[in-house]
């Protein structure tokens, strides 16, 4: 809501290895360090009260591995500003990634059902359903804007129309080959 964007760097004081969610305005470059520990990827509500992040995974190492279950699987939180601590939410026996938030729902990539898929869920962190049904390759780099979910599924990139559920291939065209 404040125009400001989220991204994880590591973290100024403390443990060296510590990463930390950062929401910086892109004018004025003023920051805010949001104190959670080895938190790599996060959304904001729309009020700006609640943060939902990521903590662990193998995001952090570029790993590819499929159904990882491990000691660094990643696992989904949520803060609310000002409180003492933030409370594990979600499946904790499979991997929750890239949350993402649109009208009251949280939207993440999740290998519940043994490949990585965008996932509806509860913003307690309740499943409810699985939006793609992608079989050969894992769901990459999503992103929501607006209602609708860009993703990479293998060589494609598809948009996912979260209103109506209609997922397309979008076909980029390029204007030079520099």
């Amino acid at each position: 809501a404040r125009g400001e964007v989220l991204y994880s760097s590591f973290a100024a004081s403390g443990p060296a290895s510590a990463k930390v969610v950062i929401a910086v305005d892109p004018v004025s470059r003023a920051k805010r360090v949001f104190p959670l520990a080895d938190a790599n990827d996060a959304a904001l509500s729309a009020d700006g009260k609640t943060l939902y992040f990521v903590r662990f995974g193998l995001a952090e190492t570029r790993d590819n591995v499929r159904a990882y279950r491990g000691g660094a699987l990643s696992q989904l939180w949520r803060y609310t500003l000002g409180a003492a601590e933030a409370q594990r939410i979600g499946p904790a026996d499979v991997n929750l990634r890239r949350p993402m938030l649109w009208q009251d729902k949280l939207y993440a990539i999740s290998d519940r059902d043994g490949l990585d898929r965008i996932w509806e869920f509860s913003l307690d962190g309740k499943p409810i359903r699985s939006l793609t049904d992608n079989r050969d390759f894992e769901v990459r780099g999503a992103s929501l804007d607006a209602g609708r979910i860009a993703y990479q599924l293998g060589a494609d990139l598809h948009l996912l129309d979260l209103a109506n559920g209609a997922d397309r291939i979008v076909s980029p065209s390029l204007v030079s080959d520099f």
